[in-house]
């Protein structure tokens, strides 16, 4: 909340009430444990729909949005608690 206090502070319009948002990511060490929050805000959000499946739904394309993922090996995340490359 105090993130999208400070972006509205800064960015406040009738366009950023109507259509902007804020989103929450959060990497956790694999090594330490300690979980880094990054907050950016939006406005407009690419969800995979798949083509070809016709019993997708807008929950099931929301759920998989937002679904865990791990990063790639050349994508690693440096973490500023144990200071290990993860």
């Amino acid at each position: 909340n105090r993130w999208w206090k400070h972006h509205k502070a800064r960015n406040d319009s009738k366009i950023t009430d109507l259509f902007q948002g804020q989103l929450k990511s959060r990497i956790t060490c694999c090594t330490c444990g300690f979980e880094s929050l990054a907050f950016d805000p939006f406005m407009d959000l690419s969800i995979p729909v798949p083509l070809s499946d016709e019993s997708c739904s807008l929950i099931s394309c929301l759920e998989d949005f937002v679904k865990e993922e791990n990063l790639k090996d050349t994508e690693q995340f440096y973490c500023s608690k144990c200071k290990v490359r993860s």
